[in-house]
């Protein structure tokens, strides 16, 4: 478990971050928006994450999108609506998982 992970094995710029505190789960539940990527990959996770109210804090303040692009591994990370705005938007490219 991540739980016992030797936090002396990460970097200067490394941090660990469990789950198990409301901090904790807040910060996992928004990660996809506070990172930026060259590909994003959810594969699990809880369909919807990313829906109609939430989109667009995949923005920067340029309005590009944080990542170059998605590709769903699981689950249907993204709505319908979410998948639209994003793509009309950001011009961002979405690999829907089904």
């Amino acid at each position: 478990p991540l739980s016992q992970l030797r936090r002396e094995a990460l970097s200067a710029q490394g941090e660990l971050v469990l789950a198990n505190t409301r901090d904790g789960a807040a910060r996992r539940n928004s990660m996809h928006n506070r990172i930026t990527s060259d590909a994003f990959v959810p594969a699990g996770g809880r369909p919807s994450t990313i829906n109609g109210s939430n989109w667009r804090e995949m923005l920067t303040s340029d309005g590009s999108a944080n990542t170059k692009l998605i590709v769903e591994g699981a689950n249907l990370f993204l709505t319908a609506e979410a998948r639209q705005a994003l793509f009309e938007a950001a011009r961002l490219p979405i690999v829907k998982d089904s």
